[in-house]
Protein backbone atom coordinates (compact mmCIF):
# COMPACT_ATOMS: atom_id res chain seq x y z
CA UNK A 1 0.00 0.00 0.00
CA UNK A 2 2.68 2.49 0.91
CA UNK A 3 4.12 1.83 -2.54
CA UNK A 4 1.55 2.59 -4.34
CA UNK A 5 0.41 5.93 -2.21
CA UNK A 6 4.16 7.04 -2.38
CA UNK A 7 4.82 7.14 -5.70
CA UNK A 8 3.18 10.18 -8.31
CA UNK A 9 0.74 8.96 -10.61
CA UNK A 10 1.03 10.88 -13.94
CA UNK A 11 0.22 10.12 -17.55
CA UNK A 12 2.43 8.61 -20.52
CA UNK A 13 2.85 12.01 -22.77
CA UNK A 14 2.85 9.33 -25.81
CA UNK A 15 0.61 7.04 -23.95
CA UNK A 16 -2.36 9.69 -22.21
CA UNK A 17 -4.11 5.88 -21.22
CA UNK A 18 -1.21 4.62 -19.29
CA UNK A 19 -0.63 5.57 -15.80
CA UNK A 20 3.33 5.45 -14.89
CA UNK A 21 4.63 6.70 -11.40
CA UNK A 22 7.63 8.65 -10.83
CA UNK A 23 9.17 9.81 -7.59
CA UNK A 24 8.08 13.90 -6.37
CA UNK A 25 9.77 17.15 -7.86
CA UNK A 26 12.53 18.97 -5.84
CA UNK A 27 10.39 21.29 -3.66
CA UNK A 28 6.92 18.77 -3.56
CA UNK A 29 9.74 16.45 -1.85
CA UNK A 30 10.79 19.07 0.65
CA UNK A 31 7.01 20.25 1.02
CA UNK A 32 6.00 16.70 2.17
CA UNK A 33 9.05 16.24 4.61
CA UNK A 34 8.24 19.65 6.17
CA UNK A 35 6.47 18.87 9.84
CA UNK A 36 5.28 22.46 9.85
CA UNK A 37 1.94 23.27 11.37
CA UNK A 38 1.74 25.74 8.29
CA UNK A 39 2.76 25.06 5.09
CA UNK A 40 1.77 26.66 1.13
CA UNK A 41 3.24 24.88 -2.23
CA UNK A 42 3.36 28.36 -4.08
CA UNK A 43 4.00 28.06 -8.06
CA UNK A 44 4.06 28.63 -11.30
CA UNK A 45 1.81 27.61 -13.64
CA UNK A 46 2.24 23.44 -14.62
CA UNK A 47 4.81 23.40 -11.26
CA UNK A 48 2.60 20.51 -9.72
CA UNK A 49 0.70 21.78 -7.31
CA UNK A 50 -2.74 20.03 -7.70
CA UNK A 51 -0.42 17.09 -7.56
CA UNK A 52 1.53 18.08 -4.84
CA UNK A 53 -1.55 18.47 -2.60
CA UNK A 54 -3.00 15.50 -3.50
CA UNK A 55 -0.06 13.39 -2.58
CA UNK A 56 -0.06 15.52 0.95
CA UNK A 57 -3.76 14.47 1.31
CA UNK A 58 -2.92 10.71 0.59
CA UNK A 59 0.02 11.01 3.02
CA UNK A 60 -1.67 12.33 5.97
CA UNK A 61 -5.11 9.65 5.05
CA UNK A 62 -2.30 6.54 5.48
CA UNK A 63 0.07 7.66 8.06
CA UNK A 64 -3.02 8.17 10.86
CA UNK A 65 -5.80 5.37 10.26
CA UNK A 66 -9.34 6.85 10.94
CA UNK A 67 -8.09 10.22 10.27
CA UNK A 68 -10.70 12.65 8.45
CA UNK A 69 -10.01 15.87 6.50
CA UNK A 70 -10.99 19.12 4.48
CA UNK A 71 -9.90 19.54 0.75
CA UNK A 72 -11.58 23.18 0.20
CA UNK A 73 -11.11 25.86 -2.74
CA UNK A 74 -13.05 29.11 -3.17
CA UNK A 75 -15.87 27.34 -5.67
CA UNK A 76 -16.30 23.99 -5.53
CA UNK A 77 -17.08 23.67 -9.11
CA UNK A 78 -13.73 24.46 -9.95
CA UNK A 79 -12.48 22.08 -6.72
CA UNK A 80 -13.98 19.25 -9.10
CA UNK A 81 -12.43 20.44 -12.13
CA UNK A 82 -8.83 20.77 -10.89
CA UNK A 83 -7.15 18.76 -7.39
CA UNK A 84 -9.90 16.57 -6.79
CA UNK A 85 -10.21 15.04 -9.94
CA UNK A 86 -6.29 14.32 -9.58
CA UNK A 87 -6.84 13.05 -6.41
CA UNK A 88 -8.92 10.68 -7.69
CA UNK A 89 -7.08 10.27 -10.78
CA UNK A 90 -3.61 9.54 -8.76
CA UNK A 91 -5.62 6.88 -6.09
CA UNK A 92 -5.71 3.34 -7.87
CA UNK A 93 -9.25 1.27 -7.22
CA UNK A 94 -7.98 -0.77 -3.64
CA UNK A 95 -7.35 2.31 -1.83
CA UNK A 96 -10.94 4.53 -2.14
CA UNK A 97 -13.20 2.22 0.22
CA UNK A 98 -16.29 4.67 -0.98
CA UNK A 99 -17.07 7.61 -2.43
CA UNK A 100 -20.38 9.19 -2.00
CA UNK A 101 -20.94 12.02 -3.66
CA UNK A 102 -24.06 13.23 -2.86
CA UNK A 103 -22.30 14.25 0.77
CA UNK A 104 -18.89 15.10 -0.61
CA UNK A 105 -16.93 12.66 1.08
CA UNK A 106 -14.00 10.01 0.33
CA UNK A 107 -13.22 6.98 2.71
CA UNK A 108 -9.89 5.12 2.45
CA UNK A 109 -9.60 1.46 2.95
CA UNK A 110 -7.86 2.51 6.50
CA UNK A 111 -11.40 4.21 7.28
CA UNK A 112 -9.41 7.64 6.66
CA UNK A 113 -12.14 10.28 4.68
CA UNK A 114 -11.67 13.54 3.58
CA UNK A 115 -14.79 15.92 2.95
CA UNK A 116 -14.50 17.92 -0.28
CA UNK A 117 -16.09 21.86 -0.16
CA UNK A 118 -16.82 24.86 -1.40
CA UNK A 119 -15.59 27.75 0.85
CA UNK A 120 -16.60 30.77 -0.46
CA UNK A 121 -17.40 33.08 2.62
CA UNK A 122 -20.37 34.90 0.05
CA UNK A 123 -22.33 32.06 -0.39
CA UNK A 124 -21.74 30.52 3.22
CA UNK A 125 -19.14 28.12 2.72
CA UNK A 126 -17.90 28.85 5.64
CA UNK A 127 -20.84 27.43 7.64
CA UNK A 128 -20.28 24.19 6.10
CA UNK A 129 -17.06 23.70 7.89
CA UNK A 130 -17.66 25.15 11.46
CA UNK A 131 -18.38 22.47 13.35
CA UNK A 132 -15.99 19.77 11.65
CA UNK A 133 -12.78 17.95 13.80
CA UNK A 134 -9.84 17.96 11.29
CA UNK A 135 -6.73 16.12 11.17
CA UNK A 136 -5.79 18.15 8.22
CA UNK A 137 -6.99 20.71 6.11
CA UNK A 138 -5.93 21.49 2.24
CA UNK A 139 -6.83 24.78 0.71
CA UNK A 140 -6.50 24.70 -2.90
CA UNK A 141 -5.79 28.00 -4.41
CA UNK A 142 -4.75 29.93 -1.17
CA UNK A 143 -4.76 33.04 -2.99
CA UNK A 144 -8.16 32.96 -4.32
CA UNK A 145 -9.50 32.39 -0.89
CA UNK A 146 -10.54 34.81 2.07
CA UNK A 147 -8.18 35.11 4.92
CA UNK A 148 -11.15 34.65 7.22
CA UNK A 149 -11.84 31.44 5.20
CA UNK A 150 -7.67 30.33 5.96
CA UNK A 151 -8.50 31.06 9.93
CA UNK A 152 -11.45 29.36 9.60
CA UNK A 153 -10.07 26.17 8.91
CA UNK A 154 -6.81 26.39 11.23
CA UNK A 155 -9.85 26.60 14.21
CA UNK A 156 -10.87 23.10 13.06
CA UNK A 157 -7.71 21.54 13.29
CA UNK A 158 -8.37 19.37 16.46
CA UNK A 159 -8.47 15.87 15.90
CA UNK A 160 -6.32 13.97 18.75
CA UNK A 161 -3.57 11.84 17.13
CA UNK A 162 -3.30 13.36 14.15
CA UNK A 163 -0.98 16.18 12.68
CA UNK A 164 -3.27 18.45 12.78
CA UNK A 165 -1.32 20.09 9.81
CA UNK A 166 -2.76 23.20 7.46
CA UNK A 167 -1.62 22.68 3.58
CA UNK A 168 -2.31 24.48 0.25
CA UNK A 169 -1.19 25.19 -2.60
CA UNK A 170 -1.64 28.19 -4.88
CA UNK A 171 -0.10 30.74 -7.40
CA UNK A 172 0.98 33.60 -6.06
CA UNK A 173 -0.81 36.71 -6.07
CA UNK A 174 1.71 39.49 -4.56
CA UNK A 175 2.13 40.82 -1.49
CA UNK A 176 -1.10 39.71 -0.24
CA UNK A 177 -2.19 38.25 2.82
CA UNK A 178 -0.79 34.55 1.92
CA UNK A 179 2.69 36.39 1.60
CA UNK A 180 1.78 38.10 4.92
CA UNK A 181 1.97 34.93 6.66
CA UNK A 182 3.66 32.65 4.88
CA UNK A 183 6.65 34.45 3.20
CA UNK A 184 7.21 37.49 4.29
CA UNK A 185 9.89 38.82 6.78
CA UNK A 186 6.91 38.62 9.72
CA UNK A 187 5.31 35.35 9.06
CA UNK A 188 3.51 32.98 11.22
CA UNK A 189 4.77 31.05 13.82
CA UNK A 190 5.25 27.57 12.50
CA UNK A 191 4.73 28.65 9.24
CA UNK A 192 6.84 27.85 5.89
CA UNK A 193 6.81 28.41 2.05
CA UNK A 194 7.56 26.42 -0.77
CA UNK A 195 8.38 28.04 -4.17
CA UNK A 196 8.09 26.42 -7.32
CA UNK A 197 8.91 27.70 -10.75
CA UNK A 198 7.14 26.26 -13.99
CA UNK A 199 10.32 24.68 -15.65
CA UNK A 200 11.30 22.51 -12.00
CA UNK A 201 8.20 20.18 -13.83
CA UNK A 202 10.44 17.77 -16.20
CA UNK A 203 7.19 16.12 -16.77
CA UNK A 204 5.39 19.34 -19.21
CA UNK A 205 5.37 19.07 -22.53
CA UNK A 206 8.56 20.15 -24.70
CA UNK A 207 6.59 22.93 -26.13
CA UNK A 208 4.99 24.38 -23.03
CA UNK A 209 7.26 26.90 -21.12
CA UNK A 210 8.17 28.15 -24.47
CA UNK A 211 4.23 28.83 -25.38
CA UNK A 212 4.32 30.63 -21.90
CA UNK A 213 7.15 32.72 -22.70
CA UNK A 214 6.26 34.45 -26.09
CA UNK A 215 2.63 34.54 -25.05
CA UNK A 216 2.44 36.42 -21.60
CA UNK A 217 3.73 40.06 -21.12
CA UNK A 218 6.68 40.13 -18.77
CA UNK A 219 4.76 40.65 -15.47
CA UNK A 220 2.90 38.03 -15.83
CA UNK A 221 5.77 36.05 -16.71
CA UNK A 222 7.05 36.99 -13.07
CA UNK A 223 4.14 35.77 -11.44
CA UNK A 224 2.77 32.73 -13.59
CA UNK A 225 6.19 31.21 -14.19
CA UNK A 226 8.83 32.21 -11.92
CA UNK A 227 6.23 32.48 -9.37
CA UNK A 228 7.91 35.86 -8.04
CA UNK A 229 6.03 37.86 -5.32
CA UNK A 230 6.30 41.51 -7.10
CA UNK A 231 3.00 43.20 -7.53
CA UNK A 232 1.83 43.81 -11.06
CA UNK A 233 -0.58 45.53 -13.60
CA UNK A 234 -3.47 44.52 -10.92
CA UNK A 235 -1.97 47.54 -8.91
CA UNK A 236 -3.98 50.41 -8.64
CA UNK A 237 -1.31 52.58 -8.21
CA UNK A 238 1.28 51.54 -10.87
CA UNK A 239 3.21 54.43 -11.15
CA UNK A 240 3.87 54.29 -7.47
CA UNK A 241 7.04 52.66 -6.51
CA UNK A 242 8.28 52.18 -2.83
CA UNK A 243 11.99 53.20 -3.84
CA UNK A 244 11.24 56.67 -5.28
CA UNK A 245 7.96 57.92 -3.64
CA UNK A 246 8.85 56.92 -0.01
CA UNK A 247 11.23 59.45 1.78
CA UNK A 248 14.20 57.95 3.59
CA UNK A 249 13.21 60.30 6.55
CA UNK A 250 10.60 61.33 8.68
CA UNK A 251 9.43 64.63 6.96
CA UNK A 252 8.81 67.86 9.29
CA UNK A 253 6.92 70.64 7.31
CA UNK A 254 8.26 74.03 6.45
CA UNK A 255 6.39 77.24 8.08
CA UNK A 256 5.27 78.21 5.01
CA UNK A 257 3.70 74.52 3.72
CA UNK A 258 0.04 74.78 3.57
CA UNK A 259 -1.35 71.74 6.08
CA UNK A 260 -4.08 69.77 4.79
CA UNK A 261 -6.22 67.02 6.66
CA UNK A 262 -8.08 63.75 5.00
CA UNK A 263 -10.21 61.94 7.48
CA UNK A 264 -11.89 58.65 6.14
CA UNK A 265 -14.50 57.16 8.76
CA UNK A 266 -14.57 53.83 10.15
CA UNK A 267 -15.65 51.85 13.51
CA UNK A 268 -15.45 48.27 13.03
CA UNK A 269 -13.10 49.15 9.68
CA UNK A 270 -10.09 51.80 10.29
CA UNK A 271 -10.33 55.08 10.77
CA UNK A 272 -7.85 56.77 9.23
CA UNK A 273 -6.60 60.66 9.38
CA UNK A 274 -3.44 61.62 7.09
CA UNK A 275 -1.84 65.09 7.57
CA UNK A 276 -0.68 66.54 4.64
CA UNK A 277 1.71 69.50 3.55
CA UNK A 278 1.96 71.08 -0.04
CA UNK A 279 4.68 73.72 -0.44
CA UNK A 280 5.64 76.26 -2.33
CA UNK A 281 7.66 74.26 -4.96
CA UNK A 282 4.31 72.05 -5.39
CA UNK A 283 5.54 69.34 -4.01
CA UNK A 284 2.63 66.84 -1.56
CA UNK A 285 4.01 65.26 0.84
CA UNK A 286 1.58 63.13 3.25
CA UNK A 287 3.88 63.39 6.60
CA UNK A 288 1.90 61.95 9.32
CA UNK A 289 -1.17 59.44 9.83
CA UNK A 290 -3.25 57.59 12.41
CA UNK A 291 -4.83 54.81 12.10
CA UNK A 292 -6.70 52.52 14.11
CA UNK A 293 -10.40 50.99 14.35
CA UNK A 294 -13.02 51.09 17.24
CA UNK A 295 -12.24 55.02 18.32
CA UNK A 296 -14.96 57.12 19.60
CA UNK A 297 -15.32 60.70 18.35
CA UNK A 298 -14.02 62.45 21.12
CA UNK A 299 -10.51 60.02 21.02
CA UNK A 300 -10.17 60.94 17.24
CA UNK A 301 -10.52 64.57 17.81
CA UNK A 302 -8.01 64.22 20.62
CA UNK A 303 -5.63 62.91 17.69
CA UNK A 304 -6.58 65.23 15.45
CA UNK A 305 -5.39 68.00 17.95
CA UNK A 306 -2.43 65.79 18.83
CA UNK A 307 0.42 68.28 17.11
CA UNK A 308 0.09 72.05 16.15
CA UNK A 309 -0.78 71.15 12.60
CA UNK A 310 -4.89 71.11 13.20
CA UNK A 311 -4.22 75.11 13.77
CA UNK A 312 -2.53 75.55 10.63
CA UNK A 313 -4.33 73.72 8.32
CA UNK A 314 -6.06 75.28 5.10
CA UNK A 315 -8.69 73.01 5.05
CA UNK A 316 -9.72 69.65 6.62
CA UNK A 317 -11.62 67.09 4.72
CA UNK A 318 -13.54 64.44 5.51
CA UNK A 319 -15.22 61.63 3.94
CA UNK A 320 -19.07 62.11 2.81
CA UNK A 321 -20.37 59.42 5.07
CA UNK A 322 -20.13 61.70 7.94
CA UNK A 323 -23.20 63.69 7.00
CA UNK A 324 -25.57 60.92 6.31
CA UNK A 325 -28.40 61.35 8.39
CA UNK A 326 -28.53 58.07 11.15
CA UNK A 327 -31.82 56.61 13.18
CA UNK A 328 -31.05 58.83 16.11
CA UNK A 329 -31.65 62.14 13.76
CA UNK A 330 -27.95 63.07 13.65
CA UNK A 331 -25.12 62.98 11.99
CA UNK A 332 -22.20 62.03 12.78
CA UNK A 333 -20.71 65.49 11.76
CA UNK A 334 -22.90 67.26 14.40
CA UNK A 335 -20.44 65.12 17.15
CA UNK A 336 -17.54 66.51 15.64
CA UNK A 337 -19.25 70.02 15.45
CA UNK A 338 -19.96 69.47 18.85
CA UNK A 339 -16.38 69.45 19.70
CA UNK A 340 -15.46 72.40 17.51
CA UNK A 341 -14.57 70.73 14.56
CA UNK A 342 -16.20 71.84 11.29
CA UNK A 343 -15.09 68.90 8.23
CA UNK A 344 -15.20 70.26 4.46
CA UNK A 345 -17.15 67.40 2.61
CA UNK A 346 -14.59 65.56 0.04
CA UNK A 347 -15.15 65.17 -3.30
CA UNK A 348 -14.66 61.34 -3.02
CA UNK A 349 -15.38 60.45 -7.00
CA UNK A 350 -13.36 57.12 -7.32
CA UNK A 351 -11.82 57.48 -10.98
CA UNK A 352 -10.77 61.05 -10.75
CA UNK A 353 -8.80 60.33 -7.95
CA UNK A 354 -6.60 57.50 -8.87
CA UNK A 355 -6.23 59.26 -12.24
CA UNK A 356 -5.06 62.10 -10.15
CA UNK A 357 -2.91 60.59 -7.35
CA UNK A 358 -1.34 58.55 -10.23
CA UNK A 359 -0.29 61.32 -12.66
CA UNK A 360 1.33 62.89 -9.17
CA UNK A 361 3.56 59.80 -8.71
CA UNK A 362 4.61 59.92 -12.58
CA UNK A 363 5.53 63.74 -12.01
CA UNK A 364 7.02 62.82 -8.89
CA UNK A 365 5.23 65.89 -6.81
CA UNK A 366 3.31 63.01 -4.62
CA UNK A 367 5.80 61.38 -1.68
CA UNK A 368 4.78 59.61 1.61
CA UNK A 369 6.77 59.90 4.78
CA UNK A 370 8.36 56.37 5.62
CA UNK A 371 5.84 56.82 9.23
CA UNK A 372 3.51 56.66 7.41
CA UNK A 373 3.16 52.44 7.71
CA UNK A 374 -0.49 51.83 7.03
CA UNK A 375 -0.71 54.27 3.85
CA UNK A 376 2.58 52.28 2.57
CA UNK A 377 1.12 49.22 2.89
CA UNK A 378 -2.04 49.60 1.27
CA UNK A 379 -0.32 51.51 -1.71
CA UNK A 380 1.44 48.43 -2.35
CA UNK A 381 -1.80 45.61 -1.97
CA UNK A 382 -4.54 47.86 -3.78
CA UNK A 383 -5.74 45.97 -6.54
CA UNK A 384 -8.01 45.94 -9.33
CA UNK A 385 -10.13 42.46 -9.22
CA UNK A 386 -7.29 39.74 -10.20
CA UNK A 387 -8.08 38.70 -13.73
CA UNK A 388 -6.57 36.02 -15.54
CA UNK A 389 -4.47 36.43 -18.77
CA UNK A 390 -6.35 35.28 -21.13
CA UNK A 391 -9.14 37.93 -20.10
CA UNK A 392 -9.55 41.56 -20.74
CA UNK A 393 -9.66 44.28 -17.92
CA UNK A 394 -12.68 46.54 -17.86
CA UNK A 395 -11.45 49.65 -16.83
CA UNK A 396 -14.56 51.24 -15.39
CA UNK A 397 -14.42 48.63 -12.99
CA UNK A 398 -13.94 49.55 -9.13
CA UNK A 399 -10.55 48.35 -7.52
CA UNK A 400 -11.16 45.82 -4.60
CA UNK A 401 -12.94 47.49 -1.57
CA UNK A 402 -11.08 46.58 0.79
CA UNK A 403 -8.02 48.18 2.85
CA UNK A 404 -8.05 51.24 1.44
CA UNK A 405 -8.78 53.18 4.54
CA UNK A 406 -5.15 55.63 4.61
CA UNK A 407 -5.72 55.90 0.78
CA UNK A 408 -9.02 57.15 0.51
CA UNK A 409 -8.15 59.81 3.22
CA UNK A 410 -5.78 60.77 1.10
CA UNK A 411 -7.73 61.02 -2.30
CA UNK A 412 -10.01 63.23 -0.77
CA UNK A 413 -7.70 65.65 0.09
CA UNK A 414 -6.53 65.31 -3.67
CA UNK A 415 -9.59 65.63 -5.02
CA UNK A 416 -10.83 68.59 -3.36
CA UNK A 417 -7.79 71.24 -3.41
CA UNK A 418 -5.85 72.63 -6.47
CA UNK A 419 -2.59 72.09 -6.75
CA UNK A 420 -1.09 72.86 -9.37
CA UNK A 421 1.38 71.17 -11.51
CA UNK A 422 4.93 72.65 -10.33
CA UNK A 423 8.60 71.36 -12.22
CA UNK A 424 10.27 70.07 -9.13
CA UNK A 425 14.12 70.21 -8.63
CA UNK A 426 15.29 66.95 -7.13
CA UNK A 427 18.53 66.32 -5.06
CA UNK A 428 21.59 64.69 -7.22
CA UNK A 429 21.27 61.51 -4.44
CA UNK A 430 17.85 61.60 -5.56
CA UNK A 431 18.41 61.61 -9.56
CA UNK A 432 21.43 58.72 -8.89
CA UNK A 433 19.27 56.34 -7.10
CA UNK A 434 16.67 56.67 -9.48
CA UNK A 435 18.74 55.39 -12.63
CA UNK A 436 20.16 53.08 -10.57
CA UNK A 437 16.14 51.67 -9.95
CA UNK A 438 16.08 52.24 -13.56
CA UNK A 439 18.92 50.13 -14.57
CA UNK A 440 18.12 47.27 -11.90
CA UNK A 441 14.85 47.00 -13.04
CA UNK A 442 16.47 46.38 -17.20
CA UNK A 443 18.52 43.94 -15.81
CA UNK A 444 15.81 41.72 -14.23
CA UNK A 445 13.67 41.61 -17.22
CA UNK A 446 16.83 40.78 -18.94
CA UNK A 447 17.46 38.02 -16.53
CA UNK A 448 13.86 36.81 -16.96
CA UNK A 449 14.14 36.67 -20.87
CA UNK A 450 17.15 34.47 -20.37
Amino acid sequence: MSDVILSYSIRDKDYPEKKIYTLPLPTQQSFHLSDAHKKVYFGGYGSGKSTCLSMEILLQSFKYPRNFGVLARKYLSELKQTTLKELLEMCQENIILEHNKSDRIITFVNYSSLYYTGIDASDGGLDKIKSLNLGWAALDEVTECSEDAYLALLGRLRKQLTSRQFFGATNSAGKDWAWKRFVGPNKDIDAESFVAITSENKYLPDDYLDSLMKTYPKDWIDRYVYCGFSDFSGVVFNEYHEQIHVLQNDYIPHPTDNIYIGYDWGIRNPAAILWISVGSDGKIIVFDEFYEKGKLISDLAQELKRNNYYERASQIVADKAIWITESSGRRQYDDWVDLGIYWTPSNSELSQGILKMNQMFKDEQLFISPRCKHLIEEMGNYKWPDLKPWQQRNYIEKPVDKDNHAIAALRYVINSIDIPKVSVQMPKWYEDFKLRHKKKQNENYSNMAL
